[in-house]
């Protein structure tokens, strides 16, 4: 989740507790993004993807289980599902992985780090230049400032970024922006309604009754598809860039 800003931030061992209990992997949230992200890399024809700031791995197990050669890497040491711990490095910067790994590699996802940064644009400068043949960036933030709560601020966010905002940064990196749209748009009035009486929990709760985090999970996705188009505002921001 976290790489490294201009204090080198990482999450700690509270932070990486409370955002990933056990079972994260079936929640209906990280499950819909996890589907969204496939989708999107589905149309890019990505063939060696790198997940950076991949918390404990979920999203490189979600895509290998798919097809996709996906690695991870992330700048704390968080305990990594035994299934991707080959394809996962931890306790390190993206930009100081190996030359020749980092010259394979054709597709970055940066799943909610920019929001972690505090110069986000020089981390981005620093990491294109690190993988000079990745064509492609995905990347999600959370989206709209009106939706801060105390939940921003337990986990080290900087801001929440709206669409302006987003393709601004993203244009001064030099990166062409392909789409840029919101998701979990249903979300957005219950975590509005959460931010307005300041009540939101800063731990993620382990999933139970994964039958119904998969119909949740499933109208987010529908949702994202069939409003890909849509002005409407959501949580969250996705973008697809290319160099």
């Amino acid at each position: 989740m976290t790489e490294p800003s201009t204090s080198e931030t990482a999450y700690s061992d509270t932070q990486y507790d409370d955002n990933y209990p056990p079972g994260m992997e079936h929640h209906w949230w990280s499950r819909a993004r996890a589907e969204i992200i496939q989708s999107a890399l589905g149309r890019l024809e990505s063939t060696r993807i790198l997940d950076v700031g991949c918390g404990r791995g979920l999203t490189v197990a979600f895509l290998r289980q798919r097809g996709f050669e996906c690695y991870g890497c992330e700048l704390g040491r968080p305990s990594v599902d035994d299934a991707v711990v080959p394809y996962v490095s931890t306790g390190t910067a993206a930009t100081d992985l190996d030359q020749g790994f980092r010259d394979r590699i054709d597709t970055l996802l940066l799943l909610d780090v920019i929001e972690h940064i505090a110069d986000p644009q020089a981390f981005l400068d620093d990491l294109l230049r690190a993988f000079p043949h990745a064509a492609h960036v995905v990347l999600t933030v959370p989206a709209r400032q009106e939706l801060w709560t105390s939940w921003d601020e337990h986990y080290g966010h900087f801001l929440r970024y709206d669409r302006s905002t987003l393709m601004a940064l993203l244009s001064r990196t030099g990166l062409k922006v392909l789409s840029a749209r919101h998701i979990f748009l249903s979300l957005y009035p219950i975590l509005l309604l959460a931010a307005r009486i300041g009540s939101r929990s800063k731990r993620a709760t382990s999933p139970r009754r994964l039958w119904a985090h998969r119909i949740v999970a499933s109208w987010f996705v529908a949702e994202a598809k069939v409003f890909a188009a849509s002005p409407l505002w959501g949580t969250s921001l996705l973008a697809i860039c290319k160099r």
